[in-house]
């Protein structure tokens, strides 16, 4: 499912308490980020696709420069984001 901008338009007017809400009723418990807050002053919502990163570190006998550019690797994915 891609986020069209109709779609991109509605979440914009959804509230964080409502979006929250529906993830628990889908089991999602775990939907939040902790200590996060606003840099600069009052700032647009922001609404995009998700790109979810599961990290875990490589063993240093295994961190070879040819292992940084496999297209699967972590380094590339943290750097595509």
């Amino acid at each position: 499912m891609s986020l069209t901008p109709d779609l991109r338009a509605a979440l914009l007017k959804v509230s964080a308490a409502t979006v929250t809400t529906v993830l628990i009723k889908k089991g999602v418990r775990r939907n939040f980020i902790v200590g996060a807050k606003q840099l600069i002053g009052e700032g647009e919502r922001v609404v995009g696709e998700a790109f979810t990163l599961r990290f875990i570190p490589v063993r240093e006998d295994m961190a070879t420069t040819e292992s940084w550019a496999n297209p699967v690797s972590t380094r590339t994915a943290i750097e595509e984001m």
